[in-house]
């Protein structure tokens, strides 16, 4: 079986994104472990982009957030969260008063 080009490519990227989660979460949750929270929320930070969906390095950042106190940034990765788990459900919200 013979794969074309562009499925050469796709699979090499997420091969690429799964060992940049792994490597992560391992040195996030090490660095968290040693009470170096600020490493590890700015390693989580910085993959950030590339590992937008993942829940576990989102449930993380939150963890380590609550941990530290930072009170505005637990409620991105709470919207980050409900954005995946609801992506196929369109939800009209009533406007505030």
């Amino acid at each position: 079986m013979y794969y074309s080009l562009s499925d050469q490519a796709v699979c090499y990227t997420d091969e690429i994104q799964n060992a940049l989660r792994k490597i992560c979460l391992t040195w996030a949750k090490t660095l968290a472990k040693f009470n170096r929270q600020n490493e590890a929320i700015a390693l989580l930070e910085k993959t950030d982009r590339i590992l937008v969906s993942d829940e576990e390095t989102v449930a993380l950042q939150y963890h380590l957030y609550m941990k530290k106190k930072i009170r505005l940034k637990p409620r991105h990765c709470l919207t980050i969260i409900s954005r995946n788990c609801c992506a196929s459900v369109t939800v009209k919200m009533k406007p505030r008063r």
